[in-house]
């Protein structure tokens, strides 16, 4: 009666449903008064695509296991791969784990360099500039760059504050609609615009 017949999995995509198989068949069939939903709970939640998990019993011989899993905001190319990243940060698989899709691109060499590409994302993206990131890597160490959708480049530190991002985004769209921009520097108190030349180099 209280055998283990249907384990229900909603939320998850196909690929990590099917991760969850060996799971399943070490519970199907068993006594569910026996089974411990928060050791399962535990296990789903050890995969690094899951964000939140929640476990229980929909009927007398029947469990439910709803998974939120994480979303993709970045991409980062890393150590000669390419992986996904969620909005904390957070790598949880790879490019081809994905259909293709238009996120900006973090190129980084080490942990620090993401951690620092973050931040300027954090504060870039809450400006006028987040739809049009393509990519984003460091320079050296006194310079970022922000490859924008048009080929302009900004040129940053992690330590321009938001404000200067606001008004830069603000000047960089003024500023386009009249001449292309070749890139613009938010590193010091003024703002560093150079235009891209013509065939005349005007």
């Amino acid at each position: 009666m209280f055998e283990i017949k249907n384990i229900k999995i909603e939320g998850a995509s196909e690929k990590l449903e099917k991760s969850f198989e060996p799971l399943k068949e070490q519970i199907i069939s068993k006594n569910i008064n026996d089974i411990n939903l928060g050791d399962i709970k535990k296990k789903i939640s050890e995969d690094v695509r899951v964000q939140k998990v929640s476990v229980k019993r929909n009927s007398l011989n029947g469990i439910l296991i709803s998974v939120e899993e994480r979303e993709p905001k970045y991409y980062l190319q890393y150590k000669k791969n390419i992986y996904l990243l969620d909005k904390e940060g957070k790598i949880y698989g790879y490019l081809n784990d994905l259909k293709k899709r238009d996120f900006p691109f973090i190129v980084a060499d080490s942990e620090e360099e993401i951690e620092a590409i973050l931040g300027v994302l954090d504060k870039a993206e809450a400006t006028d500039f987040k739809d049009i990131i393509s990519q984003i890597y460091t320079e050296n160490k006194k310079m970022i760059k922000i490859v924008l959708s048009d080929g302009a480049v900004i040129k940053t530190d992690k330590n321009v504050t938001k404000e200067k991002y606001d008004t830069g985004s603000y000047l960089f769209f003024d500023l386009s609609s009249r001449k292309k921009i070749d890139y613009m520097d938010l590193r010091y108190e003024d703002y560093i615009v150079k235009y891209m030349e013509d065939k005349n180099g005007r």
